[in-house]
Formats: structure tokens, sequence, C-alpha cells
């Protein structure tokens, strides 16, 4: 067990779509059930919660205890059994108990619980009405072990699904000052922060999730870019994700130096090389993305990226390049493009720039 006192990195409350589901929760004594794979930031975000909310956190891991731990252990009064108060349980008000591991406990420590979860009480001890409990697991396809969760038990409790959060991810990388090579990594290529396990990997058996890349940001601080090799960063996030970084590591572009080459591409030549070329259309894709990212009202026109362009300007400057490139480029650049956005298909320059190719459908 864990006791936090508000040492997670919090996002802005507005940031995080999960804090306004915990909140309907705490405000209306739901008991959420969250499914995610392993190492999504599940408990971070929960911790990031309880931060904003003020309330003291108390962590379970349910796989590791055993079915009287959750009931409490009995004692004889007054010629009756008693339970005494679970070593979990909060005496106080503005509480969090955070189940985690929920779904790998043993069928008779959940059948424990469903008094705890169901009804917020403990035989005669009572959690006070400001208190709240949060249960988390993974998933089946998850192969983490787990056991199912009983049909009377999942009918009564708010399941909630949780992925990964690029635009929280890298808040929390940069708070925690993560090697800048992997924060622009990860925004050129957000598919590699959270990557699916490989079923029959064997030693490959590693996965990218927000948890592994915060161990290759340990990594790197302690043996910096030029010795970081293959195996090690394999180790972490697996191989393919770990060939892409080392790769964007080796090229040594910057999101600076995309942004000076997207800015001015008579500055690469007719014919940059193809590793650096594919990081710049990253670079591009990832300007896309995040002009719809942050397009909460409205079209996606009238939004902006980070580096203040709204969607047709990308797409204008885009034409723009294809001037300065051969055949095989032009057509990789649309097409990975047309990818990442639905406007880009009706954009006559591009049309007009694939029609020169010989592409044009």
């Amino acid at each position: 067990m864990q006791q936090d006192d508000f040492q997670a990195s919090s996002p802005e409350p507005n940031e995080d779509p999960l804090f306004e589901i915990l909140e309907q929760a705490r405000l209306n004594g739901f008991t959420p059930m969250l499914w995610g794979p392993p190492g999504v930031g599940k408990t971070q975000r929960v911790k990031a919660f309880a931060k904003f909310r003020n309330l003291h956190v108390t962590t379970l891991a349910v796989s590791q205890i055993d079915a009287v731990d959750a009931r409490g252990l009995p004692s004889i009064r007054n010629g009756r059994t008693i339970y005494n108060l679970p070593f979990f349980f909060p005496t106080g008000e503005k509480r969090l108990v955070f189940l985690d591991e929920f779904t790998n406990g043993s069928p008779p420590v959940m059948r424990a619980f469903y008094e705890f979860v169901l009804e917020r009480r403990i035989g005669d001890h009572v959690l006070h009405p400001s208190c709240m409990v949060i249960c988390a697991g993974n998933r089946p396809e998850d192969r983490a072990a787990i056991q199912p969760l009983p049909l009377p038990l999942a009918n009564r409790l708010w399941q909630i699904d949780v992925a990964p959060e690029l635009s929280l991810w890298i808040s929390y990388a940069e708070s925690r000052q993560f090697p800048r090579v992997i924060v622009d990594f990860i925004t050129l290529y957000p598919e590699f922060l959270y990557t699916k396990p490989n079923a029959n990997a064997g030693a490959d058996s590693a996965f990218a999730t927000p948890r592994s890349w915060e161990s290759v940001a340990k990594l790197l601080d302690c043996v910096g870019n030029d010795r970081l090799e293959f195996e090690q960063v394999r180790g972490f996030i697996g191989s393919k994700a770990a060939r892409e970084f080392l790769s964007f590591i080796r090229i040594g572009q910057s999101l600076a130096d995309l942004k000076a080459q997207f800015e001015d591409p008579a500055s690469m030549g007719a014919a940059p090389p193809w590793e650096e070329f594919q990081h710049l259309v990253g670079y591009i894709c990832s300007e896309l993305r995040e002009v719809h990212h942050r397009a909460s009202h409205g079209t996606a026109r009238k939004s902006t990226s980070s580096s203040g362009l709204a969607h047709d300007e990308v797409l204008d400057m885009v034409v723009a390049l294809t001037k300065h490139l051969d055949q095989d480029r032009i057509e990789f650049l649309i097409r990975e493009v047309i990818q990442v956005s639905d406007l880009a298909r009706d954009h006559r320059g591009l049309r007009n720039a694939l029609q020169s190719t010989g592409e044009a459908n």
C-alpha cells in the first residue's frame, strides 16, 4: 500500500478529459472502473486528479492482498465476533482509495471488496461521504493474467476506457525534463507513444508505453545520445520503436531544424536523403494533427498549430515544398498528408502537384 501526499505532476484540469469523468463520479458517489493497458498512465492521472481536488490518496495493489486483509481481522468483543478496521480503510475526510490491479485480485479478494466498492462500507465501518473509491485494471487482451469481473459487480461500476493522451504526456515529459529528442520524436510519431505487445515476441516482448518512455529518458540521461545502443532501447520499447527512435537520433534533426526546412524548402536541395525527408514529412503531419487536436470549436481551418499556422497555411506550404522535390518524394509527401487531413484531398494545389507526377487518383 502506498499513501501519497500529492506528489503527482498534474495537468491543468481542463487538459485531461478523464478529470471531468472523475469529478462527476466524486459528486454523484459513483465508483469508476478504469480499464487500460499497462503503462498508459492510469495511476498517474488518478493521483493528479487527487492533487487537483486536494484528496489524500491511498493506493492499494489488490493483487497483493488476501481476502482477510480486505475484510479486516476478526476479534471477539463481548462474546461476539467483530471485524476490525482494515488497514487501508480511510478514517478521515477527503480521502481517495485507489484500488489498483483490481482485476488481478483472486475471486475471494474481489468478493471481499464487494461491500466496500458497492456500498462504500465494510461491516460497521462506513466511508465518509467526502471520500472516493476508484478501481483500475488491465483488459483481457492485455494478457495480464486478470480475473473476469463478476457481472453483479461490473453492473454497479462506471466502466471507463483509459487511453494515452498525447498532449498530456508531452506536458508531463516537459515538466519532468525528459531529453528533448524524446519529446520531439513522440510529437512527430505519436503512434509510438503506445504500441501493442507482440504476443509471440519472446525476448522482444517489450512494447512502448508512456511508462517505458520514461525509462528510456532515464537511460538517455545516463549514457547520452552517442552511446545509446539498439539493444538497450529495444529492451524498453520493442524493436520497431527502437529502430525508428535511433534513426531519429542518428539524423540529428530537431523540431526546430524540421520547421526551418519546411519554411525554407530551397535549403534542402532537390533530393534530401530519404531518412531526413521522412522525418520532415513526420513534422508536417504532426502540425496537421495538432490543428485538428486544437479544433474544439468550428472547422479545422479556424484552428492553428503550435507554430501558429492555420490548416490551409500548412497545406499551402506543402504545395510550395513540392516545387523543390522529385516525383517520388512528392507522391510520398502528399499521400502521407492525405492520411492525416481530410481537407487535403480537396486542396487544389495538392491535387495539381499530384497530377503533375502522373498520379491523379
